[in-house]
């Protein structure tokens, strides 16, 4: 009986160990690296060029180098990321009235996470992942 509730255990702790590693982001419903976490999140309500707008955004922090992250949502995506003007690794897709965007940078770079309570310095690489929705004004 004490080995049935052995390996009963052992499988409980397994089945939580997989169902983590496969946990996705809360935004764009993709899978996460294995050793993410999650610094801090935010929704932002504002207004810009005639347009109600919402961001919500999560960053996390990984262990893994940008290039090794970068080929783990290249498989996602079905495409590479685009380097962006200040070096970001950037994928980006537009909506009609919304954007959504993953970004990889050096957990050395400024961003929104900077006043987080968990220090991203603790890492090698930071994801940011935000979406923007918006609405015409009439």
């Amino acid at each position: 009986m004490k080995t049935c509730s052995i390996v009963l255990s052992l499988l409980i702790a397994y089945c939580g160990w997989a169902a983590a590693a496969e946990q996705s982001d809360g935004i764009g419903s993709k899978k996460l690296p294995h050793d993410a976490v999650l610094i801090c999140k935010e929704h932002v309500n504002g207004g810009a060029s005639g347009k109600s707008m919402h961001i919500v955004w999560q960053a996390f922090g990984l262990n893994e180098d940008i290039d090794k992250t970068a080929q783990f949502y290249q498989a996602q995506f079905g495409q590479p990321p685009v380097r962006d003007d200040i070096g970001r690794n950037v994928w980006r897709f537009k909506g009609e009235y919304s954007e959504l965007i993953y970004s990889l940078q050096l957990s050395t770079s400024t961003g929104p996470w900077s006043g987080c309570s968990d220090k991203p310095i603790n890492f090698k690489t930071i994801l940011m992942i935000s979406n923007g929705f918006w609405r015409k004004q009439s």
